[in-house]
């Protein structure tokens, strides 16, 4: 720690905050007990757990829930940790910004989260971690020096976070190039239409999918409480509707830690029991003018994991038969909607 900026070990969770409730890896957290100590690192830990809470009240289109949540805890505390060691020790080589910071740009562009959203979270965040370090500066710091310790403090805040919004925003525009141009997002953005009413054409709906919609379908959600690779979640889908007699299935990625997933099943099928060794806390719940039933079933699928939260997959689900709608503005009828994912999503283990 750098001459003059001692007060900084000083710092101090309000409340009863640990290092394992820290959402960043183990490497971050240790690095970072090695330069400032333990009771700063659990400061900046409950900071910024406080600042994502803040970015959800004020910018709701990022409360994803579950694993996206944990994905701006994560990225709102690799900025204040990271905001901590640049400020504790000025002459080091710190990078201007740290990666796990920009973590959760795939979740944004996947959610199709505005860039005008992210960049308002960014101040909001800002604004949150400005308080937070003046506020501990104004107690801690003598007061012979504190106005020149809170003047340096802003500036070095200021220029991390005109370096931080520079990368997010040139991350993020990457990233949805990425995405734009690849074959899951043209799933995704067709899955999204078909939910909405937005699509008329459902012969090029069906080809995009490779998926007949013109059956009786099955649904499910499944997702992790802490972020997760795709992979593992989808093939926890596939099972679950198979498992439920599904004979062609369509499973799509929508943010960190979640799949959505469809199956055809018999037209005359209602809910089918999912089986008893995949998933864990089924439920769901009835959408208007649609059957739906569920039970609960035991824990599998992923394994578990260690780090903050339940890894394992959670799923809900429901049957519906095929949904006739007049096309907008047509008077056609149309077959074929996908049934909505189920609403509410409660964790239950």
């Amino acid at each position: 720690m750098d001459a003059g900026r001692e007060w900084l070990a000083g710092l101090a969770p309000a409340g009863p905050c640990g290092l394992e409730l820290s959402s960043c890896s183990p490497a971050t957290v240790a690095g970072a007990v090695a330069g400032v100590g333990p009771d700063p690192v659990c400061w900046a830990v409950e900071q910024g757990r406080a600042a994502a809470a803040r970015i959800v009240r004020e910018v709701p289109p990022l409360d994803g829930g579950g694993a996206s949540i944990e994905v701006l805890r994560r990225g709102s505390e690799a900025v204040t940790l990271h905001s901590l060691l640049r400020l504790a020790e000025p002459s080091a080589r710190h990078p201007t910004v740290a990666d796990e910071s920009l973590d959760g740009i795939r979740d944004f562009v996947t959610r199709s989260i505005p860039l005008d959203r992210v960049l308002r979270a960014i101040r909001v965040g800002h604004a949150d971690l400005a308080r937070a370090f003046l506020r501990a500066c104004e107690r801690l710091v003598e007061p012979a020096r504190l106005t020149q310790e809170m003047e340096a403090v802003n500036d070095e805040l200021f220029g991390l976070v005109d370096a931080f919004t520079d990368a997010m925003t040139q991350k993020y525009l990457t990233e949805r190039d990425r995405w734009v141009s690849s074959k899951v997002a043209a799933r995704v953005e067709t899955v999204r239409a078909l939910l909405a009413d937005a699509v008329v054409d459902v012969g090029a709906a069906t080809r995009t999918l490779g998926y007949d919609l013109e059956r009786t379908h099955v649904g499910v959600i499944v997702w992790a409480d802490t972020p997760a690779e795709d992979a593992p979640l989808q093939s926890a889908a596939t099972s679950l509707l198979t498992g439920c007699g599904a004979r062609t299935t369509l499973v799509v990625p929508i943010g960190s830690g979640r799949v959505w997933g469809w199956g055809t099943v018999p037209r005359r099928q209602s809910a089918p029991e999912v089986p008893p060794e995949v998933g864990a806390g089924v439920s769901a719940e009835p959408r208007a003018g649609r059957r739906a039933a569920a039970r609960r079933t035991g824990h599998g699928g992923l394994p578990r994991q260690t780090g903050a939260g339940d890894p394992r997959p959670r799923h809900r689900r429901s049957a519906v038969p095929p949904v006739r709608r007049a096309a907008s503005g047509r008077r056609a009828r149309r077959r074929g909607s996908l049934p909505g994912p189920p609403h509410g999503l409660n964790h239950t283990a």
